[in-house]
């Protein structure tokens, strides 16, 4: 009987049990490391959670605040049509100033006159 052949077949394993047992140590390892990282995982969520409830809860808020805001402003359609009635306002109001420019009033032409006539006044009782 031929043993040679049994004896290259266990001299295969030997060389690999090294390997084997580096292996079996490893996935003993994560088995004991699993539980750990489905907790850690379980955490890592639950942070993720808080934070996006955390960050919806102040979208709502910012939209409530603009839905409240949001009739205190006024419309398109009013700003245009008030602004168009401003400027027609300070239309009428620079031509009524540009055609009344060349006149004026009794007091602005004659008070030169007024003020010499005061003066000659003062100057005859005063002496």
């Amino acid at each position: 009987m031929d043993l040679g052949h049994l004896e290259k077949e266990f001299e295969k394993v030997h060389d690999e049990l090294p390997i084997l047992l580096s292996r079996v140590a490893v996935t003993e390892e994560w088995q004991r490391a699993h539980p750990e990282t489905h907790r850690l995982e379980a955490a890592a969520l639950a942070l993720a959670n808080a934070a996006i409830a955390a960050k919806l809860h102040d979208m709502n808020e910012l939209r409530k605040q603009i839905d409240t805001e949001r009739g205190t402003f006024i419309t398109r359609e009013f700003y245009d049509r008030e602004h168009q009635r401003i400027r027609e306002e300070i239309s009428d109001l620079r031509s009524s100033r540009d055609q009344g420019a060349g006149e004026q009033s009794f007091l602005e032409r004659f008070w030169p006159l007024f003020v010499a006539v005061g003066i000659v006044i003062l100057q005859h009782f005063w002496k």
